[in-house]
């Protein structure tokens, strides 16, 4: 886990470094330079010492006229060149403004052109920080899930753990086996429920067999069912007789307090359902090996797990 976190830092740590790389390269590249335009301004030229027509308007030359219309005739002159100059001078104002405004023009093309490589920039820059935001979004939904499947799994490890220790078991005690004289067998068995809490709709199912023995053979469908029902936790315990015609002899009779040598097997299931509504099936198997006595009852040994 802790190796898995380090190459996730370094992968992190690699790809911002990635990202602050191609941003400078991108503003290397792409970012413009500022033009070299001089500034134009109406302003620049004086007009403080410039006369139309020069000395030839000034009033000392008209007076120098001798004639009338000679000194009529310069003045119109005159006023002919100042108006000429009014007009070259407005004109001129104009063209400077215009180049004036194309200057700003690209100034505001410029920075503006600025502003889109730095806009760039800064999205690559968000991008890579929604890429990293997402991919601890997605390690923290990993580890919240997780820790909501490790509370889960605790949750129901403490729920079967209490389940476990207040329901019911219904268990058998103790089986005895009886052969009467004239073939029947019973089976008597002691169950109880040796848990905290009630175990409903109980059934007990016996069923017998023998090993291979050309005496005794079993009868088909030889299953007894006993029906407690409802066994109570703070009952003692009960005891169960099965009837008879479980099983018959093919070969002979033998006398009454003949012994004889035989496995004999009794299987018990036990169904039931405890307080939680989970229904239960356990399987208890004993046997008799020691010889049996006719007309006495025989207790029987609990198998062994791994008995077949």
């Amino acid at each position: 886990m802790i190796a898995i976190r380090r190459r996730v830092a370094f992968f992190l740590v690699g790809f911002l470094v990635a990202v602050l790389v191609a941003g400078s390269a991108i503003a290397w590249v792409l970012w413009p330079g500022s033009p070299s335009l001089p500034t134009y301004s109406w302003q620049q030229t004086s007009e403080s010492d410039f006369e139309p027509g020069g000395e030839a308007c000034k009033l000392g030359a008209l007076r120098r006229l001798k004639s009338d219309d000679e000194r009529s005739r310069r003045q119109d002159e005159c006023a002919a060149l100042i108006e000429q100059h009014r007009i070259s001078t407005n004109d001129l104002k104009q063209q400077t403004r215009a180049a004036d405004a194309a200057a700003a023009a690209v100034w505001i093309a410029e920075w503006q052109s600025k502003a889109t490589v730095f806009g760039l920039i800064v999205g690559l820059y968000t991008l890579a920080a929604a890429a990293a935001a997402a991919i601890f979004a997605k390690r923290a939904a990993d580890e919240a899930k997780r820790s909501a499947d490790a509370a889960e799994r605790s949750i129901l490890e403490t729920q079967r753990i209490g389940e476990a220790q207040v329901r019911a078991y219904l268990s058998v005690l103790s089986v005895s086996i009886l052969i009467s004289s004239d073939l029947q067998l019973r089976a008597k068995l002691t169950y109880k429920n040796v848990g905290q809490s009630p175990a409903r709709q109980a059934k007990i199912v016996c069923t017998a067999s023998v090993a291979a023995t050309p005496q005794i053979r079993l009868p088909a469908g030889n299953a007894l069912t006993h029906y407690p029902e409802t066994v109570s936790s703070s009952a003692p315990p009960a005891e169960v007789e099965f009837g008879k015609g479980w099983w018959k002899y093919e070969v002979r009779k033998p006398d009454r307090g003949a012994v004889h040598e035989n496995d004999l097997r009794v299987n018990v299931i036990v169904t039931y359902v405890d307080v939680f509504g989970r229904q239960h099936e356990e399987a208890f198997r004993y046997w008799v090996l020691s010889s049996i006595v006719l007309d006495v009852w025989h207790d029987a040994i609990p198998m062994p797990s791994d008995t077949v």
